[in-house]
């Protein structure tokens, strides 16, 4: 039978990897979204500049995700289980909260509203 501590490193994995996938994937479409919407034409090669941009943001945040979230979630998730047991909410919203420090520290909003948007993500799949 497995532990406890295996089903939380398993979980957070799984997390990590899903959460990592869907937001590279989200980055790359807004990123041809923004080309379009400015009246350029798209090139010959998108489908290979949009597999290349897939993979740095892929790397990117799933660099933050499993160092900086994990971390977060793992503290937040034994402060739930021992002082609010019944509050799942509150666990998805100081995610939130814990996910637009990234904004502060590169001093910009969008990141900050990514980061937000990630983290909430991230929490709601590990819910």
């Amino acid at each position: 039978m497995e532990s406890e501590k295996d089903y939380v490193i398993l979980r957070k994995t799984i997390t990590t990897l899903s959460t990592s996938f869907i937001l590279a994937y989200l980055l790359t479409i807004t990123g041809l979204i923004q080309q379009l919407t400015n009246g350029e034409e798209l090139s010959y090669h998108t489908g290979n500049d949009m597999a290349g941009w897939f993979l740095v943001y892929l790397f990117y945040v799933g660099t933050i995700i499993a160092v900086y979230g994990n971390f977060v979630s793992v503290i937040l998730d034994a402060i739930r289980k021992k002082w609010l047991p019944n509050m799942r909410w509150l666990f998805v919203f100081f995610h939130g909260i814990l996910g637009l420090i990234n904004g502060w520290f590169f001093q910009d909003t969008y990141v900050a509203y990514y980061g937000m948007a990630a983290a909430m993500l991230y929490a709601c799949i590990d819910w």
